[in-house]
């Protein structure tokens, strides 16, 4: 079988691949422990994936998810259903309503989390301060950032989080952008005459 060539190159995918260890397998010696959880990281990456709309993306971190679940032997629980809302919620930019509306959105945020299983809890803090740094919203960062930080207490281990959370999104951002473009780069390529699949 003839693999497909990267429109961006095979360095490009050798970079995808190691940002990939990195968030979520680790790489021996270079990589800094995991302070999250394989869970908490995957669903936060389908946040992402829904948040940037790449369909490839959400496909991989649904069986990821699921395949990470049967392996720890976890109860299945509306975890697709709790990350939608999660990304609904971040669509929502502090600066663009009113102080009610603010103070009305945050209330229905924890109603929200409280109503996810007690051991998922902290997911949609980690998805808010995900997108909050993929769009560079300070306002959702420090909204999450005080659930993150109230949960982690110990130094190390909120750094850890921030880190776990920040390769994350590295990660998305790069391959949402690569999946999403691809097939619009390609066709255009095509109409040149130019094949990458050779």
């Amino acid at each position: 079988m003839k693999q497909q060539a990267s429109i961006s190159g095979n360095g490009f995918k050798d970079v995808l691949g190691e940002l990939y260890q990195h968030a979520f397998t680790g790489v021996p010696g270079a990589s800094d422990p995991f302070t999250l959880g394989i869970l908490e990281r995957e669903y936060t990456a389908l946040a992402l994936a829904y948040y940037y709309r790449c369909e490839h993306c959400q496909q991989h971190h649904s069986d990821a998810i699921e395949r990470e679940l049967r392996r720890a032997r976890q109860p299945d629980w509306a975890w697709k259903q709790a990350i939608i809302k999660a990304v609904l919620f971040t669509r929502t930019t502090r600066r663009e309503i009113s102080n009610a509306e603010w103070a009305a959105w945050s209330y229905e945020w924890l109603r929200f989390v409280r109503a996810i299983p007690l051991e998922y809890r902290d997911v949609p803090s980690y998805i808010g301060y995900a997108i909050g740094v993929a769009r560079h919203d300070e306002d959702l960062i420090s909204f999450a950032w005080s659930a993150i930080s109230s949960r982690h207490e110990e130094a190390q281990k909120l750094l850890g989080a921030v880190r776990d959370i920040e390769r994350v999104v590295l990660f998305m951002k790069a391959a949402t952008s690569e999946n999403r473009t691809t097939p619009v780069i390609e066709m255009l390529l095509a109409s040149r005459g130019v094949d990458v699949n050779s």
